[in-house]
């Protein structure tokens, strides 16, 4: 417990962005994978990509570690994975997005479903390439005994 706590300590705004945007990457690439295995078949399969999935569930994993590990530019490859997963799962969200806008069900997939992932993904990379440009802990300056 006591290595859980001075982790923690001394941690600016970076980390927790990095570390919340890392957190929720990891629950919504997981989420995303239980949505599409409970309705396998139904209309979201469009939308679901293994490509999207993976590369979300590896930029997550590779923000932990590069955090944990102390890379200095190791949190720049997690912003990427996170970017091409995003580009991704919104070019797959397009397809019932345009039937939504046509009117005609012709491609399939679940809007609501696309839209919701679409933003939780979005808001993991913005919140973890925000955190690229800030610093990640308190510089605590040490006493000098005379």
């Amino acid at each position: 417990m006591e290595f859980i706590k001075d982790y923690f300590k001394n941690r600016t705004l970076g980390f927790w962005l990095a570390f919340g945007g890392a957190a929720l990457a990891l629950v919504s690439s997981v989420a995303y994978l239980i949505v599409y295995l409970a309705t396998a078949g139904d209309a979201i399969d469009r939308v679901f990509s293994p490509l999207t999935f993976a590369f979300m569930l590896a930029g997550s994993l590779t923000a932990l570690a590069a955090e944990r590990l102390g890379f200095k530019f190791g949190q720049l490859v997690p912003a990427a994975l996170y970017a091409v997963a995003v580009a991704y799962h919104w070019m797959q969200s397009m397809y019932p997005m345009a039937d939504a806008a046509t009117g005609v069900a012709f491609l399939g997939g679940n809007l609501a479903l696309a839209l919701t992932f679409g933003i939780l993904f979005a808001v993991a990379t913005i919140a973890h390439a925000a955190s690229c440009f800030m610093t990640r802990e308190v510089r605590v300056a040490e006493k000098q005994t005379a």
